[in-house]
Parts: C-alpha cells; sequence; structure tokens
C-alpha cells in the first residue's frame, strides 16, 4: 500500500483546505481496509448503519493521540479485534497499531467501546497530518478521517503566519480570500447536551471544518444523560446519540473534557469509560483533574464535584501543576485554568450557585489562582455568558485588560443543555463586565500569541461575535 508521489502532489501545503474522507484517491488506497462484517456474535449492528460510532481524539502525551470510538454490538470478551491504521504523506504504508475492546453497565449499556493509542513519534515530523481509519475487521471500519498535531509550546511569529486560507471545493470556505491568515483557535464549550445543541454544534464543526479551531475544551455537562433517568433505567443511549452528534468534530480535533454535576450519576460510569484524559502523562492520581500545554498555553483542568479544600489532594496537586506551569512561562506563556464550577456569577435563578457555593469555593481556590497568576478562570453551570473585571476577593483589581494582578473570570455555560439558558442576571455585580442577555446559545474561541489573548463570545445561530476582549502582557 504505497503513498505515491501522486499523493503527495494532492497535499499542497500543510495547510491544506479538503477532507481526506471526500479524497477518491485516498479511499482507494484505503480500499482493502473497507468493511468486510463477519459477526460471531450473531447480534445485528444496532442504533445505525455505521459500524464505528462516536469516534473522538484526545491528547494522551507529547507525541500521541488517544481515539476512543463505539462499535454498536453487545460486549462480549475476547471477541473483538479494534484497531486503528494511520499514516502521512510520507508513509509508505500505514501504521497498526491494536487496541483494546471493553463495556460498563451504568445506565444499562450493552455495547462495545474501543480505544487505541496513536503513536506518532515513528513520523519525522509529528505535526504533518495524519490520515487514519479506526474499526474492527469483524465489524467495519470509519471512514477515512485526518487530524493535526498543534505544538505546545507558543508559535513563533513566522509559524503563525506559515499558513493561509485558501479557497477549496468547500463551500464554507469558498469565499474566504485566498491571502488571507488563517487562525489558530481553541474552542470552549460547556453545557452542552443533545436537545438544544444544534446550533452551537453547528458553529463549531464550522470553525473545525475551516481548519481553523484546533482542539475543543468542554468544561463539564456533557450529554445530560442524567435528565433522561434519575434511577437505575436506561439513559446509555443518550451518551451514544450525543457522542455521533459531535463526532465529526472530535474526530478531526482533540476533545479535551473534565465532568460537571450532570457526570456524577452511577459514580461517574459513562465520563470514565466513554473519556480518558492524560491525568497520568500531567502527574496527577485521578482521571478527574489533569493538564496539558496546547498552542502556548498551559491549560489545568480541575473538577469542582470533587474536593478542593487546601487538604485536598486535588488541591495540592492543582498547586503544584500551577507550579510548574509558572517555571514553563518562557515556552507556554499563558495558564488558565478551568473547571465546571463558576467562583464568580451573577445569576437570581442559580441563586446557590452563584451565593454560597461560589463563596466556598473562592475561599478555597482563589488566593491560589491569584498566588500563581493564573490568567483566566473559565467555567459553566450557570446557564449565561459573563466576563468580569481582573477581580480577587470581589475587589475588581483593574479596569481594563492590561497587566492584569488578578483572574479573569469567563461564565460560558450557554452551549445548549436541556434547560433554557438563564436570563435572570444581577442588576449590579461590580466586578462584572459584560453579559449576554438571552436565550440564544454560544460558546468561546480564544487565540493566544506570545504576548495576548484574544477572546470571542460566538452565539451560535449566525457566528455573530457578542463579545471579544484582548488580555495582554508586556
Amino acid at each position: 500500500m504505497l503513498l505515491s508521489l501522486g499523493i503527495v502532489s494532492l497535499f499542497w501545503s500543510v495547510c491544506y483546505t479538503t477532507f481526506v474522507s471526500d479524497n477518491e484517491e485516498l479511499n482507494r488506497i484505503f480500499a482493502d481496509m473497507s468493511p468486510k462484517v463477519v459477526n460471531p456474535l450473531k447480534e445485528p449492528i444496532i442504533l445505525s448503519s455505521e459500524p464505528v460510532q462516536g469516534l473522538h481524539l484526545a491528547l494522551k502525551g507529547h507525541n500521541e493521540i488517544l481515539a476512543i470510538w463505539l462499535t454498536p454490538v453487545p460486549f462480549i470478551n475476547n471477541s473483538f479485534s479494534p484497531a486503528c491504521l494511520y499514516g502521512n504523506i510520507h508513509s509508505e504504508t500505514p501504521s497498526k497499531v491494536q487496541g483494546k475492546s471493553y463495556t460498563y453497565t451504568a445506565g444499562m449499556f450493552q455495547l462495545t467501546l474501543n480505544r487505541a493509542v496513536l503513536k506518532l513519534e515513528k513520523f519525522e515530523n509529528i505535526y504533518d497530518i495524519v490520515y487514519y481509519v479506526c474499526g474492527d475487521p469483524a465489524y467495519g471500519w470509519s471512514t477515512i478521517q485526518s487530524f493535526s498535531l498543534q505544538k505546545p509550546n507558543m508559535l513563533t511569529p513566522k509559524e503563525v503566519n506559515s499558513c493561509t486560507i485558501s479557497k477549496s471545493e468547500n463551500s464554507y470556505i469558498s469565499s474566504v480570500n485566498s491571502k488571507s491568515e488563517k487562525r489558530n483557535l481553541i474552542g470552549i464549550v460547556g453545557d452542552l447536551g443533545v436537545t438544544n445543541s444544534d446550533e452551537t454544534i453547528e458553529s463549531i464543526w464550522n470553525f473545525t471544518r475551516s481548519l481553523e479551531m484546533k482542539i475543543l475544551i468542554h468544561i463539564g455537562d456533557i450529554s445530560y444523560a442524567d435528565n433522561f433517568s434519575k434511577r437505575e433505567g436506561n439513559n446509555s443511549y443518550i451518551w451514544t446519540e450525543y457522542m455521533n452528534k459531535i463526532k465529526r468534530i472530535t474526530s478531526r480535533i482533540p476533545y479535551m473534557v473534565l465532568p460537571g454535576n450532570h457526570e456524577v450519576q452511577f459514580n461517574f460510569g459513562a465520563y470514565l469509560n466513554w473519556f480518558r484524559m492524560p491525568y497520568l502523562e500531567s502527574d496527577s492520581d485521578s482521571p478527574f483533574w489533569y493538564s496539558f500545554d496546547y498552542m502556548g498555553v498551559h491549560f489545568s483542568m480541575f473538577s469542582t464535584e470533587h474536593d478542593v479544600n487546601q487538604s485536598s489532594i486535588q488541591y495540592q496537586w492543582l498547586e503544584n501543576d500551577l507550579n510548574k506551569a509558572n517555571l514553563n512561562r518562557d515556552k507556554v506563556p499563558w495558564v488558565i485554568a478551568l473547571a465546571h464550577r463558576p467562583l464568580y456569577c451573577s445569576s437570581h435563578n442559580a441563586n446557590i450557585s452563584c451565593k454560597s457555593l461560589s463563596t466556598k469555593l473562592r475561599a478555597a481556590l482563589e488566593n491560589l489562582l491569584v498566588q500563581k497568576n493564573v490568567d483566566v478562570y473559565v467555567s459553566g453551570h450557570v446557564h449565561h455568558y459573563e466576563r468580569s473585571y481582573p477581580v480577587a476577593n470581589n475587589v475588581v483589581s483593574s479596569w481594563n485588560y492590561h497587566n492584569p494582578k488578578a483572574p479573569v473570570h469567563l461564565i460560558n455555560g450557554a452551549g445548549g443543555n436541556p434547560e433554557p439558558n438563564d436570563e435572570s442576571f444581577y442588576n449590579k455585580a461590580k466586578w462584572r463586565a459584560f453579559y449576554v442577555k438571552g436565550k440564544d446559545t454560544g460558546h468561546v474561541i480564544m487565540e493566544a500569541f506570545p504576548k495576548a489573548l484574544h477572546f470571542q463570545y460566538i452565539r451560535s445561530k449566525n457566528s455573530a461575535v457578542m463579545d471579544e476582549f484582548r488580555l495582554t502582557r508586556t
């Protein structure tokens, strides 16, 4: 299976603008991987005709990507041979990595999950575009997908400007000027679910297929499966539905998640099996808190569904993680902390969250975030968007965002959850700089530069910019 010079000519630069799955020549090359379904279990493939469902990627380590997917048949030990085949335009043959199949029982889940680690260190340039398929020879393979790992450190000005958007057959970007600079975006969404999320998913997909969004971070309350069954009944199908709704995004860019209160059901059973975040790689002993460097930003991801008091294991990990992040500021200049519940918010309807709970979280965490010079704290949970000035202990340290002496707080919980958006803002909150009132869903995009972080809040239904600000340091 030789990747010929003809294939190389199809990719005029590492900033190509067509998707591999639409490329006839690459489909021909991977033709021998087409499904040859021989089902030893004698069970029908259910839920849809697709043999690979809910495919999503996550960062595993500096040179590794983790792929997880669903095979829609009941799980039986030793009856599966999951694998991924992957390569780039310099590969003579695709590499094959064997995966692992497993299941869980929470919410009456009975099907088969699979995971495999794609090791990129074998490539001369781990940041080249990687083409891959995942699946099982007995049940079928995914369509050909692609991803491009980004550098953990801040890009140099030359690297930032090296990629440009070009006109292509893709209708979304055909109107973009071929000389315009492509943005390198980090997407952040919260409180999504399956019932009111279509506009947000479509908006994020538009940023993804334009090759601008490089990673998506979800700050808790993911599928809202617990809303569909409060007891031991079957709600695992909601997780399958949700992961299928977002797979066109998550099969192309890393999808990094943290738990919210709607993941607590069944002792986080679905969360722990659908996702595997790089906690061991970030010196954590818990899958609920971890960190990673990406595109010049250090992301400290932790759980407000677990103990965060100063005597807790999680607090000690967070303190150590932020210490290490500060020692690496020359390469990764920005530090962002993310968790589900806010330290500041101004909702009447969510009065418990914005009064007693946020007060407790500030008492536990705020001094640490200030002392470790965290630039921004991003949360969800309250179903709206608002932005603070740099603030500590309820005192605004600056009325602008230049060289702030305290973190900026973003509440980004209007992704499209089954519960309506919260429009009940306090009339006055001295720390509050901006808020968006209304029922429209939305999400955050950000871009990191050596001396600036640029944030925008996007209204999902038309991708209009509803808020933006730039945090700068000299």
